[in-house]
């Protein structure tokens, strides 16, 4: 930004316009450090599974969070008709190029609450079903209502963000190729046309069966 008024503002004293360059008296302001998230860590990662145990749906959703890396609101806008669970493999996200319409493969461990959320009434993966007739979800319900009062009731204060990281994490651990990887979580690449059509969806699937599971 400085540099484009740098530039009108020289264009002005050349056509005698004016006779400073205010630009040069203008002060930018450090950039702002971005938020630091890490990975729910396997301590935690335990109680959202004994929460599953218990029959807690929110942390069922929670554990398919951490397993496809997806964006908080990713998941919320995924349709049933772009699940294969025969083929364990969801379509969805948004955001990048290389996020939008990924395909993104189901860990088996998390297979169950999918096929649950298939089976329910609906268009979507996850709906509202507090109203006669299902209703379209949105991210900002599901995480007053879903995600936060889980979080409450496990004693954690994670955002939905730090299921991505967690995704991220494991992969890294589990030695998943990088370009594997930006498939998985949809990170932006200029060349991921050209370097990533190789990729097909069962060497998708067979890099997240590397992830460990519940144990």
């Amino acid at each position: 930004m400085k540099t484009l008024w740098g530039q009108l503002f020289k264009y002005a004293i050349e056509n005698d316009i004016i006779q400073k360059n205010y630009a040069d008296f203008v002060q930018l302001r450090d950039k702002v450090p971005e938020t630091t998230r890490t990975a729910i860590p396997p301590e935690d990662r335990k109680k959202i599974w004994e929460a599953v145990e218990a029959g807690d749906r929110d942390a069922e959703i929670a554990m398919i969070y951490i397993y496809t890396g997806m964006r908080p609101s990713e998941l919320i806008e995924v349709a049933k008709a772009n699940v294969d669970l025969d083929k364990r493999i969801l379509i969805g996200g948004k955001k990048t190029n290389a996020g939008k319409n990924r395909h993104v493969p189901i860990h088996p461990c998390i297979v169950p609450f999918v096929r649950r959320l298939m089976e329910t009434p609906g268009d979507m993966l996850i709906m509202r079903y507090d109203k006669p007739t299902p209703a379209v979800m949105t991210y900002n319900r599901f995480r007053t209502y879903h995600w936060d009062a889980l979080m409450k009731r496990l004693g954690m204060e994670y955002t939905g963000h730090y299921t991505r990281h967690t995704c991220a994490t494991m992969l890294r651990e589990a030695d998943i190729e990088e370009d594997i990887r930006k498939l998985i979580l949809g990170h932006s690449s200029a060349d991921i046309t050209d370097r990533y059509t190789h990729i097909t969806d069962e060497m998708l699937v067979e890099a997240i069966d590397r992830l460990p599971g519940h144990e």
